[in-house]
């Protein structure tokens, strides 16, 4: 799976989820919040932080509008 970057044309590859944010068995297809620089899907928290704990506020890391 890939997610785009509409504003650049970029694309990043997924590569996997995360395994503590989606550790609480949210179903085979989780939403994708956010995609960090590695191209894990995370869950995001407000404040800009993922829910294990990364702080995701940095322009490489891709949140989902």
């Amino acid at each position: 799976m890939k997610v785009f970057f509409e504003e650049s044309g970029e694309e990043r590859e997924v590569k996997g989820f995360c395994s503590v944010c989606f550790a609480g068995g949210e179903g085979a297809d989780p939403p994708v919040d956010l995609v960090s620089p590695s191209g894990l899907v995370h869950a995001g928290l407000d404040g800009g932080k993922t829910f294990c704990g990364y702080d995701a506020t940095g322009d490489d890391w891709w949140w989902r509008v």
